[in-house]
């Protein structure tokens, strides 16, 4: 029987000190082999699980719907989902296309078949679901709290200003220099492309010294308006 692995991580920070990648394959590898499945593949994904436009779970649904595998092996199903919505989906397609989906931390397929099983599924995701959006409320409320006292709230200082050695954020003279250029270029009826334009003439660059972007340029001026 063909199975492929599946693993996901959301950062490479997570990479690093959470669940490893390296720790989810080797459990799952250790599930297949003592379930004498074939896994013909290892599938990696290092984005949030919040919605499906994830690159490596597009793969396994390809080859679910091809019948190349019976098996998806992950080590938890947050792995591959923590959305309700999703979880009901992927069920019901691989339930059609009759692939397993085996979770290696549990040691145990996850059979979706009777509606006592669905009920139950369903009141798991939906938890898995709120503990996603709850870390994101908070997250938000922390690092709004840290903005509006000026303590650094990021990896990176957004553009305009820059972090002091004991974490303030404070502007950045020549930065702020740009964002007045660009809103006065703004206000005078320049389109974004026409900024773009006359800032890469005047030689203006971002702080990866390249021509500032389109996009850089839209996102300035949405935050400063």
């Amino acid at each position: 029987m063909k199975a492929v692995i599946y693993v996901r991580v959301s950062t490479e920070k997570q990479a690093s000190h959470g669940l490893s990648l390296d720790t989810q394959i080797i459990n799952c590898q250790k599930y297949a082999d003592v379930h004498d499945y074939e896994v013909i593949d290892v599938v990696v994904d290092a984005q949030t699980a919040k919605n499906t436009r994830r690159p490596g779970l597009q793969r396994i649904l390809k080859m679910a719907t091809a019948k190349k595998i019976q098996h998806v092996i992950v080590w938890n199903i947050d792995r591959l989902t923590r959305s309700l919505e999703d979880s009901i989906m992927l069920t019901s397609m691989f339930l059609k296309k009759k692939v397993t989906l085996h979770e290696a931390e549990h040691n145990k397929p996850r059979v979706v078949n009777t509606s006592q099983q669905k009920l139950m599924d369903r009141v798991e995701m939906a938890f898995k679901e709120y503990q996603r959006e709850d870390i994101g409320d908070k997250t938000r409320t922390i690092l709004q709290g840290k903005k509006e006292q000026g303590l650094r709230y990021s990896g990176r200082s957004p553009f305009g200003y820059h972090f002091t050695p004991d974490g303030k954020i404070e502007p950045d003279d020549h930065e702020q220099g740009i964002i007045q250029r660009i809103m006065s270029l703004k206000a005078e009826g320049f389109t974004i492309r026409a900024i773009q334009a006359r800032l890469h003439a005047d030689g203006v660059v971002n702080r990866r010294n390249k021509p500032i972007g389109r996009t850089e340029i839209w996102n300035i001026t949405r935050k400063a308006a």
